[in-house]
């Protein structure tokens, strides 16, 4: 069976996974491009598939622009073949990346300025590649669609061997250690082992129902003509397909979904011949930037223009993408430690060098004017400032932000990266300022936001970025050249959740008084563990305690804890919990705790800490000098 009729709409959705992935082979491997294979990319159809032109990026992507971003020639751009292969993976797990790349190196780099793709996409698209399996008979998409490797029999052998090397900036970039500790411990708990996973920094409520709804009602209006897609397939068709549906989507609450023409039609939506599900503007639609705009105006004091927003694939890109349009080889960029852990590496990658200023616990994480002014310098081109803060929960005051804008102010080439993802979630009486609404701020200031964390859309994948026009549109000329549009689906999502009320409404709202219920247990019992230093947060949902009266501490049973590293691989290997090493984050001292968990897995968390720090017995020459 081959489902005929245009399946672009299911690519011009899936393409945000694959094409990221293409664009970072090519940086990947451009740093040698001279030693590249001489042969072509076929341009046919692979093993029979029925692949559209639009999914053939080979013949419809600007593939130059991406080598020139990464330093790379580009006369011998169709003789990569490790290229061809990340094209042939697609939207195949990183341990396929790695295995194609050498230890993982493409991987962390698309982790670095994407994480992840939409979860709808990515399961739409599971469901796509176990459908044209059955089509085929083959086993593995993967496998037919890759090319014969040559065994010598068949057409000519070569003696050469292949380039492996990397383009120096990739080789040079640090994995991700939140990634890692979280992977790690969802993969014991796939195992069937009890760990509690407080690493990763994402909401454990569910996107809000309003906006659930409306992106399943807008799917719905797709499915209108539900014969008219499904009458050229007989019942077993239909049959097969509803069983694959079922098997990657799950059952669906809808007593429709038990019925085989409407789960096919289901399938097509992604299909349908519907502009809503075409590609969107590179910038977003104008529907959601004017929504953006009514936004910042609301609730941040901002004036911008919808041709001065850029909606992307998260926040993550977003700051990507700001950096990259703005920093340039000689650059440096302040960032103020404890950090996220991607600031640094975006700032390698596009050539500039990272400045960390330490910051200091007794000053809650927070930058001072004096710590400013002694780094400046005439190379000094950006500063990050994170408020609410991840990894510390910090928050800048008012008076902290009019000092720091009266030095940025002096200095002519200094931009500032506002990074306010966690702009809703914050404790009274702590209150959120925009660095950009401060005087003479705005032309100088790149702001960045998105839906993952107040709205608890993570795995929707959707930020912006909102800019003075000529940093925009530098922006969205990368954008361009790397993923282009956000899903179209994500932005009605993103829609939905603006008009959920005045910062995020009663939904937010809740949430938010959850998670200082959460807080205000979690810093009781925190600071009551012997050793223990914590600043209190006062935004975000992270505890950033300082456990380096633990270093140096015998385990009982036979080893040592030396660091921060060594002490969370004993929390997850004994108390089976996870947490995060602080010096991913800039500060080795301490760790991050994520209380974005359930009531009952903290309690139980803390509980399994507390036995855990039983069995480590300090030295008193550590104790002393910490």
């Amino acid at each position: 069976m081959a489902i005929t009729g245009s399946r672009r709409g299911i690519w011009s959705c899936m393409e945000v996974v694959a094409f990221p992935r293409l664009a970072m082979a090519l940086l990947a491997v451009a740093a040698h491009p001279e030693k590249g294979s001489a042969s072509p990319p076929r341009s046919e159809d692979r093993a029979g598939h029925n692949i559209p032109n639009s999914r053939n990026l080979w013949r419809t992507r600007p593939r130059t622009e991406v080598l020139r971003a990464s330093g790379g020639q580009c006369q011998v751009v169709s003789g990569l073949p490790s290229a061809q292969n990340a094209l042939n993976v697609g939207s195949s797990s990183h341990a396929d990346l790695k295995t194609t790349f050498s230890k993982g190196n493409l991987s962390v780099h698309s982790r670095a300025w994407a994480t992840g793709g939409c979860e709808f996409s990515l399961r739409a698209q599971k469901f796509h590649q176990r459908l044209s399996e059955r089509n085929s008979g083959s086993s593995s998409i993967i496998t037919a669609m890759a090319p014969a490797p040559s065994n010598g029999q068949s057409g000519a052998t070569s003696t050469q061997q292949l380039d492996l090397s990397l383009n120096p900036r990739v080789a040079a970039l640090k994995s991700s250690k939140t990634m890692f500790v979280a992977d790690k411990a969802t993969a014991m708990k796939e195992s069937g082992i009890d760990v509690i996973k407080l690493a990763a920094g994402e909401p454990d409520f569910r996107t809000p129902q309003a906006v659930v709804e409306v992106t399943s009602n807008f799917l719905l209006t797709l499915c209108e003509d539900v014969d008219m897609y499904t009458s050229q397939f007989d019942e077993r068709t239909c049959a097969v397909t509803t069983e694959l549906w079922l098997e990657v989507f799950g059952s669906a609450h809808d007593e429709r979904t038990k019925n085989a023409r409407f789960c096919t039609s289901q399938a097509g939506v992604w299909a349908a011949q519907n502009n809503l599900t075409r590609y969107t503007p590179n910038a977003g639609t104008m529907e959601l930037r004017k929504a953006i705009c009514h936004k910042l105006q609301e609730e941040n004091g901002l004036t911008y223009k919808p041709d001065e927003i850029l909606v992307s694939n998260g926040a993550k890109q977003s700051i990507a993408q700001a950096v990259m349009a703005v920093c340039s080889p000689g650059d440096e960029a302040i960032i103020p430690a404890p950090f996220w852990v991607s600031y640094p590496e975006m700032v390698s990658l596009s050539g500039a060098t990272p400045v960390v200023v330490p910051t200091l616990l007794e000053d809650d994480f927070l930058l001072k004017p004096e710590q400013l002014l002694k780094v400046l310098n005439e190379k000094t081109r950006l500063l990050f400032l994170c408020s609410p803060s991840n990894p510390t929960g910090s928050v800048y005051k008012l008076e902290d932000l009019e000092a720091i804008a009266a030095i940025v102010a002096k200095h002519p080439r200094l931009l500032v990266v506002a990074d306010e993802i966690y702009e809703h979630i914050i404790y009274s009486p702590a209150k959120h300022h925009s660095f950009a609404a401060l005087p003479g701020m705005w032309e100088r200031t790149l702001t960045v936001n998105g839906f993952s964390k107040a709205f608890a859309m993570t795995g929707w994948r959707l930020g912006y970025l909102a800019a003075p026009k000529h940093f925009l549109v530098a922006a969205n000329k990368i954008q361009s050249q790397i993923t282009s549009g956000a899903c179209s689906i994500s932005q009605r999502a993103g829609l939905a959740a603006l008009n959920l009320g005045y910062a995020g409404g009663e939904v937010v709202a809740e949430m938010v008084a959850a998670f200082r219920q959460r807080r205000d247990s979690m810093v009781k019992k925190l600071q009551a563990m012997d050793g223990v230093k914590l600043s209190v947060p006062q935004g975000a949902f992270y505890l950033f305690p300082d456990f380096s009266s633990y270093f140096g501490a015998k385990i009982e049973g036979g080893g040592t804890v030396n660091d921060a590293n060594e002490l969370c691989e004993f929390f997850l290997e004994k108390c089976l919990v996870a947490l995060v090493p602080g010096d991913a984050f800039g500060e080795p001292k301490c760790l991050r705790i994520s209380y974005a968990a359930s009531v009952e897995e903290l309690e139980e968390a803390v509980s399994r800490i507390e036995k855990g720090l039983k069995l480590l017995t300090r030295v008193e020459s550590t104790v002393s000098s910490s």
